[in-house]
């Protein structure tokens, strides 16, 4: 008799959605802290970094836990040389272009709990649909 093997991935399960106003319904930047040039736009936030680093930011991070996260990208200028994403002042990724972006972390012990979305360089970006979740 031949047994059959099948490979599978465990589903992981996530948490509650941490980000407030992730999708900028609200026409403004309710639940965010901003830094630099940073407007809401057709519910999107337009980050400005041509005269310096602008950035959004929220206080949601844990020390040592994982995440989920997606944002959607979408690209005023065309430079993609300084977009990034940070969580607790360390570097967590960057992107070389526009659309939709999964990806998750894991968090060490953190210098602050700032989950944090900025460019600079002369990048004009807009963010929308931020999302972002713990890993259980």
């Amino acid at each position: 008799m031949k047994r059959r093997l099948t490979a599978y991935k465990r589903s992981e399960s996530l948490g509650p959605e941490l980000i407030t106003n992730g999708d900028f319904a609200t026409g403004n930047l309710t639940g965010w802290t901003s830094f630099g040039s940073v407007s809401v736009v057709g519910n999107k936030a337009v980050l400005d970094g041509t005269s310096g680093t602008s950035g959004i930011f929220q206080g949601v991070l844990s020390n040592n836990t994982s995440y989920q996260a997606s944002v959607e990208l979408s690209n005023s200028n065309g430079d993609y040389t300084s977009v990034e994403v940070y969580g607790g002042g360390v570097l967590i990724t960057t992107f070389g272009s526009e659309g939709i972006k999964n990806f998750t972390f894991i968090t060490g012990t953190l210098a602050n709990a700032n989950y944090q979305l900025r460019c600079s360089n002369g990048a004009v970006i807009s963010w929308d649909n931020i999302s972002l979740k713990e890993i259980l």
